[in-house]
């Protein structure tokens, strides 16, 4: 009971803490130790390029239009020590535990609005990754230890009524 061992894998680094307190971060390999006081715990971190579940932001075009878009980011872990440290209290109880995404969701969504806040419904429909275009240095902030290597708009949802408008004025064209 007081021999603890880790199999760290490759792509993640372990943190090994002692009494609450960090003690060090474990390469990827098997690791041994005593724990007398049985006061260690140990965290594992990956560290490739994972993409988070998928933030639906409603915005309001330049024009004035309501739409729904979905942007996916892809985040790299870069500081397990950091990253780990500063995720809320609660996200030891989430699925998949040290993954804890709320942050970056809203941060994301507070910068998506004001991007599109600036662009046309048009615009906004031919290249919905525009709007996307620079915004990943920005959301660092909201993810210490981590970075955003990638954001995705997957989907552009407009409401029926729009959908309507842009079917019928095709239709006529053609």
């Amino acid at each position: 009971g007081m021999r603890k061992r880790l199999i760290v894998p490759e792509n993640h680094r372990g943190l090994l803490y002692r009494g609450g307190k960090f003690e060090r971060e474990l390469a990827p390999g098997l690791h041994r130790w005593f724990d007398f006081s049985r006061s260690t715990h140990s965290v594992l971190v990956p560290l490739m390029p994972l993409q988070a579940n998928a933030v639906s932001v409603e915005i309001f075009s330049a024009d004035q239009f309501s739409l729904r878009l979905e942007v996916v980011p892809t985040v790299k872990v870069v500081n397990p020590r950091d990253y780990h440290e500063n995720q809320p209290n609660d996200a030891a109880r989430l699925p998949g535990g040290w993954m804890n995404f709320a942050r970056l969701s809203n941060g994301l969504s507070s910068l998506v609005r004001d991007r599109a806040a600036s662009r046309t419904l048009d615009d906004i429909v031919t290249s919905p990754g525009s709007i996307a275009d620079g915004l990943a240095p920005e959301l660092g902030r909201f993810l210490p230890g981590a970075e955003i290597e990638e954001l995705l708009v997957t989907a552009v949802i407009l409401p029926p009524e729009i959908r309507k408008m842009f079917t019928e004025t095709e239709r006529a064209r053609r």
